[in-house]
């Protein structure tokens, strides 16, 4: 029941910032063909302890510019089979257009994560809290932002080897630049659609479609980019482990 209402909750948001927007000026978009790279690993220590890691690398006009760089690292807490608890830290490096500005960032995130799964379909719902520190290259330049990042995941299960997935994630910001503070923004959202191949019970393979809308905080200028998104999910349990080293041990 209270997945539920967090979906509803999500659209509501969703729909409340295509409304605000519709009296505003003409808009300006900016395209590039990208391709996300990424592999995920998230490790279950206890029923209860484990830790996640993520490394993503992403390349703009499709293959030929680096368009961004991404470590993140979590301690996960399993509250129960559908709500995980997660924080962590993360470390962006910019491609070759935001470098002139930008040299690095460094990010801490919380995450509340509900799962609802069964035997015909999974579906997730992710809150994200963010707050991001930029260093610039220049001394009088400064900025600090709080970022709250919505996603909801539905995977249908095609066979025991193939799901399809649909995913939409919409993000709001709001913090300060050059000592003036920002309202709360719309800053970006991402719809993917793609498939999940289920190679084992530890890796899988996601390739997907994604459009990413995204503000580039200049007037009503915004970035609509196209993306061939590909994740590497590696999911170890050390559980799974110690029960076969304890099988193990008393058999002989």
């Amino acid at each position: 029941m209270l997945l539920r209402y967090i979906i509803i909750l999500s659209f509501f948001f969703t729909a409340l910032f295509a409304n605000s927007q519709a009296q505003r000026p003409q808009y300006i978009f900016y395209t590039d063909e990208q391709i996300w790279l990424a592999y995920n690993l998230q490790y279950r220590a206890t029923d209860k302890w484990g830790y996640s890691l993520d490394i993503n690398h992403r390349r703009g006009a499709f293959i030929n510019n680096h368009f961004q760089s991404l470590g993140r690292f979590g301690i996960n807490y399993y509250q129960s089979p559908s709500l995980t608890l997660s924080a962590g830290y993360a470390f962006m490096v910019p491609g070759r257009d935001d470098s002139r500005r930008i040299r690095f960032e460094h990010r801490l995130w919380q995450q509340l994560l509900f799962a609802d799964k069964n035997d015909n379909r999974d579906i997730f719902f992710r809150f994200r809290l963010e707050e991001r520190k930029f260093l610039y290259n220049y001394f009088r330049e400064d900025g600090f932002y709080i970022r709250m990042r919505f996603a909801f995941s539905w995977h249908k299960h095609l066979s025991k080897k193939l799901d399809f997935i649909l995913q939409e994630e919409i993000m709001f910001q709001f913090g300060y630049y050059l000592r003036n503070i920002s309202p709360i923004d719309f800053q970006q959202n991402r719809i993917q659609a793609g498939l999940k191949f289920n190679f084992t019970d530890q890796i899988n393979l996601n390739i997907a479609y994604m459009h990413i809308l995204q503000y580039r905080n200049t007037a009503w200028d915004y970035n609509s980019n196209h993306a061939l998104h590909i994740i590497i999910n590696h999911n170890l349990d050390h559980r799974n482990a110690k029960k076969n080293t304890e099988h193990s041990d008393s058999n002989k």
